[in-house]
């Protein structure tokens, strides 16, 4: 007992040391570690540990993300032939002090960390454990929920903390070829900000295991998550290995955020309760902040923010024009025009040859109250076709020789759903005024049968479409403009529906005959 109260001692003092030393010249700060001081030793805590492994399964390496004093954040890599040797030692949370390990370069395609190198083990890297009792901690780095374009611009993998106040069941999508499962939480902070968290594979099962039965209000910290964009919308995913997952209300993290959301503006958040079970595929309390709304009341609505509507699709009304050219780059996805040889895009003002096929599907919805447009992009369409656009194209010119036709099997795809439908109102007030037909962009959609039960109201009798045609006439003199064009009168001839199309939204894209699928084909370039 006695010595190992004296080893304890030892650690104690011996970071003491190694701290009062560091200016010394034997040790360095991780903010001042290059290639040229890599005979410098270190003093650090391991933030996360985790196996890298082979496509068979084995560890192919151990990836350790360590902080030193003053919370710089740097990667190391142990290899195979070093892990015997270390394995015991690495633990998250354990302080310890590091000479002799090699210096390189942070290639990352997603970085851990912002620091410009990484550390990586060998045969001669020397560790010494010490004691956590007087070394600062800082085990997360959470990224408030407006600020995620920030690390998404430097692929940095970031930390987020939210209580989970909506989940779907479990959905499948095809990425590259195969079939991937995910669930789709929706986290709010403390100041009512919402933000969508995407769970894939093992994942899955790691958040269920996590939940046991009957947390109320349950906290989740999302470690490493790697900050996405699609369609102006951020979300936040878990991202291979690294990411951790934490759902535990009692530790020091969650109860901080508890007790900074009982104490903030009640008003600005939601006032929902979620209770998480085991055996529950959908968990979302009526009472939740998810606003499902009718078409009817969507078409009047006049406060902007995000809806839900639960419809079917009855029919497709872009028997032509299925699909767009779209930028390359991965973060616009904006339609191109042809521009001599070559296709040019307007938001990154770049000129390009290799551009992509995207779907751009026109549909009606409808539900009890009504019927209205909606416009369903490519994510959404891949989602339900499981092959892109530029796939289904070939098979479309291999069998007809042409691609412009409506592909048979699309319209099958999508004339078979019903479910959540969800969509943004911007500037609600001003297109409730003006005239004109409005047209709907799908930022989401959710056919999942457990989900859209547990939402779906009584239903009634359905009316007739005689009986929602007069109440679409209503409508035909209101018009929805993006270009601040003014609409026409019903009384004139020839009379144009004019489609809501954002040109700060990429889910709108501003499609013209310059660009469309018809006329792209006539340019002799390499499309990608």
């Amino acid at each position: 007992m006695r010595s190992t109260r004296n080893q304890e001692e030892k650690k104690k003092k011996g970071i003491d040391s190694l701290i009062r030393r560091r200016d010394g010249g034997l040790w360095c700060d991780l903010q001042d570690l290059d290639d040229d001081k890599k005979e410098k030793g270190i003093c650090v805590r391991a933030v996360r540990v985790y196996d890298l492994p082979t496509r068979d399964g084995r560890p192919s390496t151990i990836e350790v993300i360590f902080h030193d004093s003053k919370g710089t954040r740097i990667h190391a890599r142990i290899r195979r032939p070093e892990m015997k040797k270390f394995r015991p030692k690495i633990k998250e949370g354990a302080v310890c002090a590091l000479k002799n390990f090699v210096v390189m370069r942070n290639n990352q395609d997603y970085k851990t960390t912002n620091h410009p190198f990484t550390l990586t083990f060998y045969e001669y890297t020397h560790w010494k454990d010490l004691s956590a009792y007087r070394f600062p901690k800082f085990m997360f780095n959470f990224c408030p929920f407006e600020k995620l374009l920030e690390p998404l611009s430097q692929n940095l993998l970031t930390d987020v903390i939210g209580k989970v106040i909506a989940r779907t069941g479990i959905q499948s999508r095809f990425v590259q070829g195969v079939p991937q499962r995910f669930i789709e939480l929706t986290l709010e902070d403390t100041r009512g900000q919402q933000l969508r968290c995407t769970l894939w594979g093992d994942y899955i099962e790691k958040f269920n295991e996590s939940v046991g039965a009957g947390i109320t209000n349950p906290i989740l910290i999302v470690q490493f998550g790697r900050p996405k964009e699609y369609m102006k919308e951020v979300s936040i995913s878990t991202s291979f290995h690294v990411t951790k997952l934490i759902l535990d209300n009692d530790c020091e993290e969650a109860k901080e955020f508890l007790k900074a959301f009982k104490n903030g503006d009640e008003d600005s958040r939601s006032s929902s309760t979620f209770t998480l079970t085991q055996s529950s595929e959908v968990t979302e309390d009526s009472n939740a902040n998810l606003r499902i709304t009718t078409i009817k009341n969507l078409l009047t609505e006049t406060a902007d923010g995000y809806y839900w509507i639960m419809a079917d699709i009855v029919s497709v009304e872009n028997y032509k024009d299925w699909y767009y050219l779209a930028c390359n780059n991965k973060t616009c996805s904006r339609k191109v025009y042809v521009d001599g040889d070559c296709f040019r895009c307007e938001q990154c003002e770049k000129t390009m040859t290799h551009v992509e096929y995207r779907y751009k599907v026109t549909l009606t919805l409808m539900d009890e109250s009504g019927h209205a447009t909606f416009i369903l992009w490519d994510q959404e369409c891949k989602e339900i076709m499981g092959i892109p656009a530029s796939k289904l194209r070939d098979i479309m010119i291999e069998r007809n020789g042409d691609d412009n036709d409506f592909p048979v099997e699309l319209e099958q795809a999508v004339l078979s759903k019903s479910g959540l439908f969800k969509t943004i109102l911007r500037n609600a007030t001003y297109y409730t005024r003006i005239k004109g037909p409005r047209t709907f962009g799908v930022l989401n959609m959710v056919t999942d049968p457990k989900t859209v039960a547990m939402y779906k109201p009584v239903v009634k009798e359905r009316k007739e479409m005689d009986g929602w045609s007069s109440y679409e006439f209503e409508f035909l003199n209101k018009e929805v403009i993006c270009s601040g064009e003014k609409g026409k009168d019903k009384k004139d001839k020839g009379k144009q529906k004019i489609t809501e199309v954002y040109e700060e939204d990429e889910m709108h894209h501003s499609l013209k005959d310059a660009g469309s699928s018809t006329k792209a084909k006539k340019a002799k370039l390499c499309i990608g």
